[in-house]
């Protein structure tokens, strides 16, 4: 249904508007501006609706090859070749900048991880947990939006 992609797509664009537009934004309340933010404050809904299209587009999916012998074989092991190997890039991406970042900058990282958590959190799908741990919320950490990966897989 590519009708549905476009909303879960419209519904990604919301997602980052909210998150890197919206929220950041300091306002003197009673301002347009703060009427305008908790107006768009809306747009977090995105994630919401990403999630709702991708549960019936995944349960479409199962109950289109419910027949098969090997479903859930070939279900996971497509799910896994679509998610994992962008991951890892972003993981090897997300090195070569810590270690060029922290080789010619004085401050280091703190700007681009906030709390730091170990590597291997990341590779395991964990780092959910240490977010848990460290009281971090989405907005404090850059790369907690791949939260959504240790939830859905």
């Amino acid at each position: 249904m590519p009708e549905l992609d476009g909303l879960r797509g419209v519904a990604i664009l919301s997602i980052i508007v909210y998150h890197y537009f919206v929220q950041p934004l300091e306002v003197v309340p009673g301002s347009f501006v703060a009427y305008g933010q908790k107006y768009f404050s809306i747009l977090w809904l995105g994630v919401d609706i990403f999630f709702v299209l991708s549960g019936f587009l995944l349960g479409g999916i199962l109950l289109d090859q419910r027949n098969a012998t090997n479903l859930f074989r070939v279900f996971y092991a497509r799910r896994f070749l679509r998610i994992v190997p962008p991951y890892l890039l972003l993981l090897i991406a997300l090195l070569v900048v810590t270690v060029w970042v922290n080789h010619t900058q004085p401050i280091g990282t703190n700007w681009l991880m906030g709390k730091p958590f170990p590597p291997w959190a990341f590779v395991l799908y964990i780092q959910n947990f240490f977010m848990a741990a460290a009281g971090c919320s989405l907005s404090s950490f850059i790369f907690a939006r791949l939260l959504s990966l240790c939830v859905s897989y």
